[in-house]
Formats: C-alpha cells, sequence, structure tokens
C-alpha cells in the first residue's frame, strides 16, 4: 500500500504484482524471498527504482526513507506497521499477519524489506523512489490464506469507502481530490494468468481476499495500488544581496547651532523573512539561515558633536532574496489502475533580512 517539508495530506503507496514476461518466478515455500531478486523482477516489468544510496538510513528500528520528498519509515518489527509522512498527517498502515511475522529481513543497500509470515506467503514492501511504497504478497501454495488484512489509521475526518469499480478512497469534505486512493485490486499465478480478487472494507481496515484453489499455478503475487495526497515545499533561487545600511531605524538625535547631542543605549533587532503558498517558516529558515523572529541585542552609538544638526541611527541587516516552491502529488484512479499527477507552484521573490550588528549613523 502507499501515501513533505509541509505536507497538507498525505503520499501514495502501492502493492505491486510481480511478473517479469507474464511469468511469476518460484519461491519454495521453504525457501527466503531476496529482496534484491523481487527488485530485479520489478525492474523487468517497468522502470520501478527502488530508493537507495543516501536516501535510505537503516536504524536500529527499521528502514528510514526519503521517497520523493516524503518520508517513509519500515520497521523491523512488523506489529509497528509502516508509517507515510510525519506529524498529525500520516498515514500508518499495518501489515497482514503482523503478530506471526519474521522480523524484516533488510538489504543495507535499497529501501526494501521481506517478513517471512510463516503461512506460506511473503509480504515484502519496497519503498520507490517516486513517493510510493509498494506492498507486495507472494503467496507461495494452497496452504497459505486468502484474505490478506492492511489496517490503514487515517488522519481525523477520513473515512474508508469502497467504489463501484472495486476500488477504496478516503476523500476530505469539500475536496474532490481523495486523500487516499487504493485502485482495484488484481492478482496473477506463475503462469502471468489473472486470479479473481476483490477487496472487503470494515471500518478503516482494507482486506484483499484472493480466490485461488488448489489446482492454481504458484506462487501467486496480489496487488492493490494506493497513492495518497502530499505536499512537498522547498526554497529556490536563493540570492545573498549584500547589506542594508539603512535597514531598521532605531533612534534620532537633533543639535542646535554649536550644540552636541547623542544618543547611546542597547537596541533589539530582530530577524524577518517572507513566506508564501502555506510553506512554513522552518522550511525557509532552514534553506537560508534566516530564522523569522529570531532576536539579538546591541549597543549603538550616534550623535552630532557640532550643531545644527541631526543625527539618524540605523540597524544594518544582510539581505537575502528567493522564492518557495511546492509541489503536490496525488493519485487517481485510470484504467491502468492509477497514477500520480503533480501540481507545481512558485512563489514571487520573497526577501529575509538578518540583523549583522552593525549600525550606520548618517
Amino acid at each position: 500500500m502507499e501515501v513533505r517539508k509541509s505536507i497538507s495530506a498525505l503520499t501514495g503507496l502501492g502493492i505491486a504484482i510481480l511478473v517479469a514476461g507474464g511469468v511469476v518466478p518460484a519461491y519454495a515455500a521453504d525457501e527466503t524471498v531476496n529482496p534484491d531478486e523481487v527488485v530485479q523482477t520489478i525492474q523487468d516489468v517497468g522502470p520501478i527504482t527502488a530508493v537507495g544510496g543516501d536516501s535510505v538510513e537503516v536504524t536500529g528500528m527499521g528502514l528510514i526513507a526519503d521517497a520523493g520528498g516524503l518520508q517513509v519509515s519500515v520497521p523491523n518489527d512488523p506489529k509497528v506497521g509502516i508509517v507515510l509522512g510525519t506529524g498529525d498527517a500520516a498515514i500508518a498502515v499495518g501489515l497482514p499477519f503482523s503478530e506471526k511475522a519474521d522480523s524484516a529481513a533488510m538489504p543495507s543497500d535499497s529501501g526494501v524489506a521481506v517478513y517471512d509470515n510463516n503461512n506460506a506467503s511473503h509480504t515484502v514492501p519496497i519503498i520507490r523512489d517516486d513517493g510510493g511504497v509498494q506492498i507486495t504478497t507472494v503467496i507461495e501454495n494452497a496452504s497459505a490464506p486468502r484474505q490478506y488484512a492492511y489496517p490503514i489509521s487515517l488522519p481525523d475526518g477520513l473515512t474508508l469507502k469502497r467504489g463501484v469499480d472495486g476500488d477504496v478512497s478516503a476523500t476530505p469534505a469539500g475536496s474532490s481530490i481523495p486523500a487516499l486512493y487504493v485502485a482495484a485490486p488484481w492478482a496473477k499465478d506463475a503462469n502471468g494468468d489473472p486470479v479473481p480478487t476483490h477487496y472487503e472494507v470494515s471500518g478503516n481496515t482494507i482486506t484483499q481476499v484472493v480466490d485461488f484453489s488448489e489446482e492454481s499455478s504458484f506462487p501467486i503475487v496480489a496487488d492493490p495500488a494506493t497513492y495518497v495526497d502530499y505536499t512537498t515545499a522547498s526554497v529556490i533561487n536563493v540570492s545573498r544581496l549584500g547589506t542594508v545600511p539603512r535597514w531598521q531605524f532605531l533612534n534620532s538625535c537633533t543639535a542646535a547651532r554649536g550644540r552636541t547631542c547623542s544618543v547611546s543605549r542597547a537596541y533589539q533587532v530582530t530577524a524577518s523573512t517572507q513566506t508564501s503558498l502555506g510553506v512554513s517558516y522552518s522550511v525557509i529558515s532552514g534553506s537560508i539561515n534566516v530564522t523569522n523572529g529570531e532576536t539579538w541585542q546591541f549597543t549603538a552609538t550616534c550623535g552630532v558633536p557640532n550643531g545644527p544638526g541631526t543625527a539618524s541611527l540605523f540597524a544594518q541587516a544582510d539581505k537575502t532574496s528567493y522564492q518557495v516552491k511546492t509541489v503536490r502529488r496525488w493519485g487517481v484512479p485510470t484504467a491502468a489502475g492509477g497514477s500520480m499527477r503533480e501540481e507545481t507552484k512558485v512563489s514571487g521573490t520573497l526577501y529575509a533580512y538578518k540583523p549583522n550588528l552593525r549600525y550606520s549613523c548618517v
């Protein structure tokens, strides 16, 4: 199944079928599925690339990956489940038979995990580099279960609903874009022939039923394709514009002819940044090293030594220009089962000012 620096909702996941040239590679019931072989099988079918290298971190708890701007975690312990996104917008997907499945086998060089369900089936999540997760189920023989349940933890206000075409979605009120969309399921046997399959929905659990028989050619691979609505944000076209000598007026004094005046005391100055398109200030500060609202104190002196005249005191600041960019990705049903759509927005020029604790006296 599949779900920012600015997540607006949630991302996509796919439970995909592994079929190479119409034939699923055979896995004996007593052998371990090699994650690298699974990835290669998918590659033989289409351009699906698992994340790897610096995009994947292997921790003591499992895998954490950046998948197309979406944080995805796949645990060692199957009972924990897969988490897509962060914070209140995250979606958690439980795994079938997690109570009896073995801990994950994970290669260190790619976003792949293999869980042996100890019932003639394996669950194989693959973190893709396009913002998706495929949760592939390999059914080894006729003794395996026919039902595979995925309990889904959704943000408040979302409910799973089954569509007339056999798909499942969860759409926020007032929106036409599903926050979660699960395309109609399909399954194939070892000869590449379709096996009857459908979803059942109960509360927030999607169960895929695979109607194989003892005469089916094994292994069978089952696949729902799931997509979620999520937004990533970034800062682009950053340019350092130098120092603004008269950035912020602090104080002034006026002296009559032959007189003097001065202002000398501690002043507080505050950095400022601009934002747009709903992008958080934290995203901007992390990209340009200017934190909106950060304050400093410094002492400045300014005056007129021999009037008449007026002296004005200004704080200086370093000026930066930039733009913010958001990319919204969401899944929509198509005749082929689904795809990710994309909407990109770029703001006008924005500015940030960071006090450099120098001043101008004019």
